[in-house]
């Protein structure tokens, strides 16, 4: 896991935090793949009872970083991307457990 994707588990409650607070917390294409992880784990985990997503400092999320370095650039790439994200989007609605964001 990347200091971009914080991860606590305490007592069932598991937080995970978007922590790109320079950037009000941006998703880069490097943290699609680990949020699907944390999802997929959250899913198969029988202790993980609930998850809460948030975002460090002021924002929880301005949504995709566009302009960092691991964006894909032509078509083909942004393609497989937006499929990743897909994916990433489908494990959180396939969680099965309740899930906040904060």
């Amino acid at each position: 896991m990347s200091d971009d994707l914080l991860v606590d588990r305490n007592d069932g409650v598991v937080t995970l935090t978007l922590n790109r607070p320079d950037k009000l917390n941006s998703i880069t294409g490097a943290m699609w793949g680990g949020l699907r992880d944390v999802f997929d784990e959250v899913a198969s985990n029988r202790d993980d009872r609930v998850l809460v997503i948030t975002g460090a400092d002021k924002g929880f999320c301005a949504g995709a970083d566009l302009v960092a370095q691991d964006m894909p650039r032509g078509t083909g790439g942004r393609l497989e991307h937006m499929r990743g994200v897909g994916r990433s989007a489908a494990a959180l609605r396939d969680i099965g457990k309740p899930t906040i964001a904060r």
